[in-house]
C-alpha cells in the first residue's frame, strides 16, 4: 500500500474499519508516510537535489529496519524471487486488495512527479493553504498529463485522480475528483470522500498537515472551472497559466488568495488585460468562493 498519493484520512479509515491485515498495512503506511513527507519538506528547504536516471522497469524494495535514514537495506531488486516478508512482496507487486497497481494510473505518476517540480520551484510549504496548493498543483498536472495522453479536451475529460485504482471491493471511481470534490467514493471501509469544493466548506483541522489533501479540492475545482470556461485542450491555456504561476510567482507561504491574484495577473499578461482568458480565471475562482 502506497501512502504518498493516498491521503492520511483514507488510511485512517482503513486502519479503523478494514480487515486485520488491511489495518496493519494502513497503520504501517501512515507511520512511514509521515516520515517521508517530513524528509521531503526538509530537502525542499535545504535545496537538496538528488539525481536519478530510469531505464525500463527497475523496482528496488528497501527495508529501513525501523530507522529514519533512507533508503535502508535493499531486500528485493528487480527480477528477484518472492521473499518471505509479505510487506516486501506487497511493495514489489502492489496491494491488490483494496488498491490495484498504482503505476497503471498515469495521473498518479504525474501527481508525484509534479511534487518534485513544486519542491524546486515555488517550494510550497506542506501545511495549511500552501500545502493544499501543493497537493492541488500535483492533481492539476496529473490530470493534464492524462488528458494530453488521451488527447481529450476539457469538457471530454473525467477530471478524476486515480481512476481505476480501486479494486472491485471498493465502492468508488477514484481517489479525488477535480470537477466535483467530495464525490469520488462512498464506501463502508473508506468512508465518503470528504473533500470540499467551496470556501464555505473549508475544513479547519490540525490533521493532515492542516487539511492539505482535504482543502486541495477547492483550488482543484477552480482549475476545472477555468479549464472548461477557456475550452479546448486544458493544457494550452489554463495549464499554461497555472504552470507559470507555480514556476515564477508563488512563494513557500503563498495562500489561496495569493494564487487567485497571481493566476489572474498571469492570464492578463499572457492573453491581454481584460481578455476573455483573464475573465475566465476570475470567474473560476469566484465560483469556489474566492475572489
Amino acid at each position: 500500500m502506497i501512502g504518498c498519493i493516498v491521503p492520511a484520512y483514507i488510511l485512517e479509515k482503513i486502519a479503523c474499519r478494514g480487515a486485520p491485515h488491511q489495518k496493519e498495512c494502513a497503520l504501517r503506511t501512515l507511520i512511514q508516510t509521515e516520515q517521508l513527507r517530513g524528509q521531503r519538506s526538509l530537502l525542499g528547504r535545504l535545496g537538496v537535489l538528488s539525481e536519478a536516471s530510469f531505464a525500463g522497469k527497475k523496482r528496488n524494495v528497501y527495508d529501513a529496519q525501523d530507522n529514519y535514514p533512507l533508503p535502508g537495506s535493499l531486500v528485493r531488486a528487480e527480477g528477484d524471487k518472492r521473499k518471505k516478508d509479505i510487506a516486501v512482496n506487497e511493495a514489489y507487486d502492489g496491494d491488490g486488495d483494496l488498491f490495484g497497481r498504482f503505476t497503471q494510473c498515469l495521473d498518479i505518476i504525474g501527481h508525484e512527479l509534479t511534487h518534485g517540480t513544486t519542491q524546486f520551484e515555488a517550494n510550497l510549504s506542506y501545511e495549511g493553504q500552501s500545502g493544499a496548493l501543493n497537493e492541488s498543483f500535483s492533481d492539476v498536472f496529473g490530470s493534464l498529463l492524462k488528458q494530453y495522453k488521451r488527447k481529450q479536451k476539457a469538457k471530454e475529460a473525467d477530471w478524476l485522480i486515480g481512476e481505476g485504482l480501486f479494486t472491485s471491493k471498493i465502492q468508488g471511481k477514484a481517489l479525488r475528483s477535480l470537477k466535483a470534490p467530495g464525490t469520488a467514493y462512498d464506501d463502508p471501509v473508506l468512508g465518503k470522500d470528504p473533500q470540499p469544493g467551496h470556501m464555505k466548506d473549508y475544513v479547519k483541522t490540525a490533521q493532515d498537515n492542516g487539511g492539505v489533501h482535504l482543502n486541495s479540492g477547492i483550488p482543484n475545482r477552480a482549475f476545472y472551472e477555468a479549464a472548461v470556461r477557456l475550452g479546448g485542450y486544458a493544457w494550452r491555456k489554463a495549464g499554461r497559466i497555472w504552470y507559470i504561476t507555480l514556476k515564477d510567482r508563488l512563494r513557500p507561504n503563498s495562500d489561496f488568495r495569493d494564487t487567485v491574484r497571481l493566476t489572474i495577473a498571469v492570464a492578463g499578461e499572457l492573453f491581454g488585460k481584460g481578455s476573455g482568458e483573464e475573465r475566465a480565471v476570475k470567474s473560476a475562482w469566484r465560483s469556489v468562493g474566492i475572489g
